[in-house]
């Protein structure tokens, strides 16, 4: 068979064979457009690669592209003949991120350049390809904490720090370990890990987790060191070096001498370590470390140009040439006085005037100096003497060119009543014109503004490098307005006891134009006189007399300019009426917390009355107008408000005896009454434990007291408190608390009532009491760091019961046993049960085997021995009763006496029964194996078979 499967499988390769050799076609020459995309991980986008291939011994030309990377015109080298490898050209393109579904084509036609088919072979090939490339996430997320080492005074403290495109979670410490996690907010990772912090997998949160050292032992030799330390303040050109006492710690100091031999002065300063405390070796350390000797030269005042201040001075040239070359003689503009010498202190006043250019020199300030300034003139370098500083052109002088003057214009204006006006703005060369705010283009020459009414105002403004001369600070207005106009005034004659009106009539006539204007007057009825022709000048308002008329009134007409006439009618003269004003109402003074509220008057708003206020700080003020006339900001006093009839009102005062009214603003005291709220604490006490006489070492704390004070007005209280034991903030009253040891905060706060009120809190009372300090506005006092520590250095957390004892060994079926009973806290007679508190381990004293009995157990069983049996409590954190000052073991020796009675001794028979068993043992196991082997035997007999 398989001689028959080798041969057929001869003849259908070799059949295969002769197939694929007639199938294959002949020889002709093509191109190929091919592409491939790579991601770019840096921003997302994707680079295109196109690789163009010739087959062919002839120069392939690109004739058509639809794509820029690839231009028309594009050659690519023939192969050089038969047999000779394909020749190409690649070229790159991106596509800018996010690319996703992006898509990059080119579609190409190329034809060759001699090939013996007519030059005409085109053909056109096309690719493209998509890119799925995706923008990285950026790893700009970080956080740090911040970690306070221990110190002799303080524990080690790590809190919260900066962060950037992350945020917090709430930090805890428990069991002396700070944790806190930062996570990184959406689009968002880490990079990398910051001190103390360790990253997740996916880079998208940091975790920290710091043990924290507790405070420095008071005793150890870090913190029994002395220091001390003096301050030196240099020499300036107003006095010498001086050298004063500076921070010293655990030591004193003696004053600090001086002492000068041949011109050289020198100081020493001598410090003593406090008792107990010594410094570290060093120069000047003496006295077994006790005395510490500080001493040096002082330097005397600094003297010569580095003592004095220097002269900014401004000069006026002649002439501009460039900015380096200075021209003379030059005359004195101004100088300014400075500390520091600054090329620039005087360039806001060089562009004041226009037309001038200016040399700026920085001298010093010396008599030199002003000798050359009193001269007030400069005719060449160093003529008169100069006191330069050093540094040259762009140092010591500079050259400004000021701006060159601007001369505006006045505007041209001509109108006329009903025509309107016109105003002709004039070019000027570095000026800008504006007409009602908007730019007038003057480029062309003067320009024409027509068709203008009402009030119009040319402004101007200097170019770049050009400063206005003559020019009115506000401008150029015009009052243009073709609606010249005739009013009329009257006013009437009255009093309480008048039983005729009386008004007398004249007539405004209005030419607001820039031309004079003609106006006639023609009397329609027999009660107003005065008709005539009235020729009244451009802007201005003529007053004629009409005549006079009962209460009645009357009419008249008036044209302007031959216009139509208009119709003026005189209205009716009432006259003589009565008016009774309101009294004036007011706002008193108050009080927002500690800030007074001014009081205000106001009056009944009548337009036909005229109210007037005296007062403080009030001489003769009249009321605003309508609608409620309000004076505000009046301080405590007496105000009179008097009122009296307007001009012209027609009006009379029913009362006048009411007036003038008085209003009194009484005085507040919104200061209120300081308050100093006492807070004092009994610190914390360590005495024997009575109720543990068993172990004579024990101690108990009593635990601190903090002392919350009454409220000063119970019955209606200004003040409440809250306390904060460092995890939860709980409102309090008066009274005396007893707290767990911790830290503290206590805030008082004042009611609104009691801010109203004015109240404030004062100065902090004096020690024993707890200290405070108070908010900006005093309204809220805080008692901080009442600390209360262990006086008895008990546990952190908490102080467990344990023990062991033993009870003799009895018989038993096996042997003797003895029993161990360990101690849970209510196994002594304790309330609480403290299972799982204490763990224990047995140790055989005769041996040296250690068993962990775990933190459950209540008794283990034991053969007759010597045995200690080690507490030591679960939670590192935690302490034992009757070992207070250190967490650590507590060891009970326990002897467990031999039984009482012999007891009988199986070890012989379990000896005997031991070897017996082993036969039994040996000899199965040796039936097994031979049960094996056979059964081994006959499997292989068959395979074989």
């Amino acid at each position: 068979m398989k001689k028959l499967i080798a041969a057929v499988s001869t003849v259908f390769i070799a059949v295969a064979l002769s197939v694929v050799a007639v199938a294959a076609p002949a020889s002709a020459h093509t191109a190929t457009l091919t592409s491939s995309v790579t991601c770019n991980t840096a921003d997302g986008s994707a680079s295109v690669t196109w690789k163009l291939d010739n087959d062919y011994n002839e120069v392939l030309n690109v004739t058509k592209s639809d794509n820029a990377t690839i231009p028309v015109g594009t050659t690519v080298a023939a192969t050089g003949g038969s047999n000779h490898p394909d020749t190409f050209k690649t070229f790159t393109q991106t596509i800018p991120a996010p690319a996703a579904g992006k898509t990059a084509s080119a579609t190409l036609s190329y034809q060759w350049t001699g090939d013996g088919y007519g030059y005409d072979d085109k053909t056109v090939y096309s690719s493209k390809v998509s890119s799925d490339c995706k923008v990285p996430t950026p790893k700009d997320a970080s956080a740090a904490v911040v970690d306070t080492p221990a110190a002799c005074a303080a524990a080690e403290t790590v809190v919260e720090g900066t962060i950037a495109n992350a945020t917090w979670n709430t930090a805890t410490t428990n069991g002396g370990v700070f944790k806190a996690t930062a996570t990184a907010t959406a689009g968002h990772l880490f990079g990398s890990a910051s001190a103390g912090g360790t990253l997740s997998n996916d880079k998208k949160s940091e975790s920290f987790a710091i043990t924290l050292h507790s405070a420095l032992s008071p005793g150890s030799a870090t913190c029994r060191v002395a220091s001390a330390a003096v301050v030196t303040v240099a020499a300036t050109c107003q006095a010498p070096e001086s050298v004063t006492e500076g921070a010293i710690s655990h030591a004193t100091w003696s004053a600090v001498t001086y002492h000068t031999s041949n011109g050289t002065t020198t100081y020493t300063a001598i410090a003593t370590a406090t008792s107990g405390y010594s410094f570290p070796n060093g120069s000047g350390v003496s006295n077994n470390n006790t005395t510490l000797t500080l001493t040096g030269p002082v330097a005397g005042e600094v003297t010569g140009h580095t003592c004095e201040d220097y002269i900014i001075v401004a000069w006026k040239m002649p002439s501009w040439i460039n900015s380096t070359t200075p021209t003379w003689s030059q005359t004195y503009f101004t100088s300014q006085e400075e500390q520091t010498p600054n090329l620039n202190a005087l360039d806001n006043k060089l562009v004041e005037e226009c037309g001038v250019q200016y040399q700026v020199d920085i001298y010093y300030n010396s008599p030199t100096t002003a000798s050359l300034i009193a001269g007030h003139h400069l005719d060449g370098p160093n003529n008169p003497p100069e006191d330069l500083i050093d540094g040259g052109w762009g140092v010591a002088y500079k050259l400004v060119q000021g701006p060159a003057c601007a001369q505006p214009v006045t505007p041209s204006e001509s109108d006329v009543c009903t025509a309107g006006g016109t105003i002709t703005i004039h070019a000027a060369t570095g000026v800008v014109y504006y007409l009602n705010g908007k730019a007038v283009n003057t480029s062309a020459g003067d320009a024409v503004i027509t068709g203008l009414h009402g009030t119009n105002t040319v402004t101007a403004s200097a170019t770049s490098g050009y400063l206005l001369t003559g020019y009115p600070a506000n401008g150029w207005t015009y009052s243009i307005n073709s609606d010249c106009a005739a009013t009329y005034g009257s006013s009437g004659d009255c009093t309480a006891s008048s039983s005729v009106s009386q008004e007398t009539v004249t007539l405004n006539l209005v030419n607001t134009s820039g031309t004079s204007a003609t106006f006639v007057v023609t009397s329609t009825d027999s009660t107003v006189t005065g008709s005539g022709i009235y020729q009244v000048d451009a802007h201005t308002t003529s007053h004629v007399l009409v005549g006079s008329t009962t209460s009645a009134g009357g009419t008249f007409d008036v044209a302007i300019n031959g216009g139509t006439p208009i119709a003026v009618t005189v209205d009716a003269f009432a006259g003589c009426i009565p008016v009774t004003p309101a009294d004036p109402t007011f706002t008193p003074l108050s009080c927002t917390g500690t800030t007074t509220d001014l009081g205000s008057i106001s009056t009944d708003g009548n337009p036909e009355l005229v109210y007037t206020l005296t007062g403080p700080g009030n001489t003769g003020t009249v009321f605003p107008g309508l609608p409620t006339p309000t004076i505000s900001g009046l301080a405590a006093g007496s105000y009179l408000v008097s009122v009296a009839p307007a001009t012209n009102s027609g009006v009379v005062l029913t009362s006048p005896s009411d007036y003038p009214f008085t209003v009194n603003l009484a005085p507040v005291n919104c200061v209120g009454t300081q308050q100093s709220p006492v807070v004092t604490f009994v610190a914390p006490t360590c005495q024997p434990n009575q109720a543990n006489v068993a172990i004579t070492s024990a101690l108990s704390e009593v635990q601190g007291k903090i002392t919350i004070p009454a409220d000063p007005n119970p019955a209606n209280p200004i003040m409440t408190f809250t306390i904060n034991n460092g995890t939860t903030t709980s409102p309090i009253t008066a009274g005396t608390y007893t707290e767990a040891d911790g830290t503290y905060t206590i805030v008082a706060t004042l009611t609104s009532t009691a801010i109203a009120d004015g109240y404030t809190f004062g100065p902090s009372p004096v020690a024993p009491a707890v200290q405070y300090t108070t908010s900006a506005n005093g309204t809220v006092a805080t008692f901080a760091n009442i600390v209360f520590t262990s006086a008895c250095g008990l546990p952190t957390l908490a102080s467990w019961h344990s023990g062991a004892t033993g009870t003799p060994a009895v018989c038993t079926s096996t042997g003797q046993s003895g029993t161990i009973a360990l101690v849970h806290g209510s196994d002594s007679g304790h309330p609480t049960d403290e299972t799982g508190k204490v763990t224990y381990t047995l140790v055989n004293n005769g041996n040296g085997h250690t068993t962990n009995l775990g933190s459950t157990a209540l008794t283990v069983k034991v053969a007759p021995g010597s045995y200690t049996v080690e507490a030591v409590p679960t939670d590192p954190a935690d302490g034992l009763v009757g070992n207070p000052n250190a967490r650590n073991e507590i060891d009970y020796p326990v002897l467990i006496a031999a039984a009482a009675a012999i007891c009988g001794d199986t070890s012989l028979a379990f000896t005997g029964g031991t070897i017996a068993w082993a036969g039994f043992v040996l000899a199965g196991g040796m039936l097994f194996l031979g049960i094996a082997f056979l059964l081994i035997r006959r499997r292989n007999g068959r395979t074989a078979e």
